[in-house]
């Protein structure tokens, strides 16, 4: 819910200097940031207009509680 919030919120200028996107981003990047650096070393995804990153942690987190749970 975190990681959905702070992408909905990154998507809007206007919030991006706000306390509540300072607290999310502080929260969902010690996750997010190694995984975007990981989908930026393929060809061509560097020029990608969207950041799949969240969408990609949170298919790894869907695996990993279906696995563990």
């Amino acid at each position: 819910m975190i990681m959905l919030a702070a992408a909905i919120i990154s998507w809007i200028p206007s919030l991006r200097d706000s306390k509540l996107y300072d607290v999310l981003h502080s929260l969902t990047e010690p996750v997010v940031s190694p995984v975007r650096n990981l989908i930026y070393r393929i060809p061509g995804a560097d020029g990608m207009p969207i950041d799949l990153s969240f969408l990609a942690v949170y298919m790894l987190l869907s695996v990993i509680i279906n696995i563990v749970g």
